[in-house]
């Protein structure tokens, strides 16, 4: 799952009208990392889920829908024009993983302090932010997820907010040593933001 992440951070198509990433190029990279690396990776989750017999309700749930996004993902691969759009990966699977492998304790008031203070400074116009992924569980090894819902209604004041969260991960990465992972919605774009959130199986709110 980690090699899948990082692959993705770092070579996928940046299709989230939230992401302040960089837009990525590369497809042909992309495509060919998919079929040499995350489909075999995929391939081995499925067989130790297919392995494991003792699951609550809610883990039942979790784990097939991951299940199914394996399988849907792989026949995507196969064929370009199969739809997989409704079996994304899902993001409670990371939780549910995490959570098992959770070393007891986090770092989520230090980064909410320096988050905070940081966003005090510039009079960000943030209306909330999230923490989720690895950081809620003290698993975090090269960067922090943040889910930010902004007040701007204009697109210049969008382009504004861009300029700052730029700034914010620049910042994060020099004083804590760990990436910043954000996903920033305005209030244009509330509608993809309600839908992110709700995929979210656990956060944390800093703001």
């Amino acid at each position: 799952m980690d090699d899948n992440r990082r692959i993705f951070t770092a070579f996928g198509p940046n299709t989230s009208a939230g992401s302040t990433d960089e837009l990525r190029h590369d497809y042909e990279v992309w495509e060919q990392l998919k079929l040499d690396q995350i489909v075999p990776n995929n391939d081995s989750i499925l067989s130790i889920l297919n392995r494991v017999k003792k699951l609550d309700k809610r883990e039942e749930l979790v784990v097939s829908a991951m299940k199914s996004h394996v399988q849907a993902f792989k026949k995507h691969c196969e064929d370009p024009n199969f739809d997989y759009s409704q079996n994304q990966f899902p993001i409670a699977f990371s939780d549910l993983i995490l959570s098992y492998c959770s070393p007891g304790k986090n770092n989520l008031e230090k980064y909410k302090a320096w988050i905070v203070e940081k966003s005090k400074i510039k009079k960000a116009n943030i209306e909330a932010a999230y923490i989720f992924g690895s950081a809620l569980y003290g698993a975090e090894t090269t960067d922090v997820d943040l889910l930010i819902k902004t007040k701007a209604t204009k697109i210049e004041d969008i382009k504004v907010d861009a300029d700052f969260y730029e700034e914010l991960k620049e910042m994060f990465y020099l004083e804590l040593g760990l990436k910043l992972h954000l996903k920033v919605y305005s209030e244009l774009e509330k509608r993809s933001y309600d839908a992110f959130k709700a995929k979210l199986a656990k956060t944390e709110r800093i703001i």
